[in-house]
């Protein structure tokens, strides 16, 4: 609409404004042979200044609330594209590339081929009450962790895919934390090592 408002008075001051200078030349040459003609003169260029002087102020409104609107889209544009791609993107790194499974096959080891041997059913439900009580800013990121790292002496797979599903905890913030402190397990380093035989040498 705005676009629409400019390109008219455009158009309009492009067709209008040659027209007003030659009437005005042509009363003012009539002006010189007849002086009762120039009090209208004197009003036609004052319609024409006040309608030029309207379609300016007008422009430059819409102007500006063209411009403000386009901010307004672009940034949100690019807040939606951000909400969009965050969770795609953390599924894909914490997860193993393979179709979600349906609830029963989550809790089922078998159904699991990706984690290491041995590694703990996950209960998303408990991943649920952890957030739940720690809450879902970044700032319970630490909490979390040590909460899922207490309850399953490691940090499963759809245990942290779960979390960057319900908090705004990102995959970098997971890595950066497993960095930071030697007590947190990711299954990929625990799946490198060989575990220790607990039946004793045979």
């Amino acid at each position: 609409m705005c676009v629409a408002i400019l390109l008219a008075d455009y158009v309009v001051a492009r067709v209008l404004t040659p027209r007003d200078d030659q009437r005005q030349a042509a009363l003012q040459q009539k002006v010189k042979t007849d002086a009762t003609l120039a009090p209208k003169l004197a009003a036609d260029q004052k319609a024409v200044t006040e309608r030029r002087l309207a379609r300016r102020i007008r422009d430059n409104v819409v102007a500006y609330i063209l411009i403000v609107s386009a901010a307004l889209f672009l940034s949100c544009a690019a807040w939606l594209s951000g909400q969009r791609g965050r969770q795609p993107v953390a599924m894909s790194r914490l997860v193993p590339a393979k179709p979600r499974a349906a609830s029963p096959a989550r809790t089922s080891p078998a159904a699991r081929p990706t984690e290491p041997p041995g590694a703990p059913v996950v209960d998303l439900r408990l991943v649920d009450e952890i957030v739940a009580k720690q809450g879902r800013g970044k700032e319970a990121a630490i909490p979390i962790l040590q909460a899922i790292q207490t309850q399953y002496r490691s940090l499963p797979f759809e245990a942290l895919a779960r979390v960057c599903e319900l908090t705004e905890i990102t995959p970098a913030q997971i890595e950066g934390a497993a960095s930071l402190y030697s007590k947190f397990r990711l299954p990929g380093r625990q799946a490198s090592r060989p575990r220790p035989s607990q039946g004793g040498s045979s």
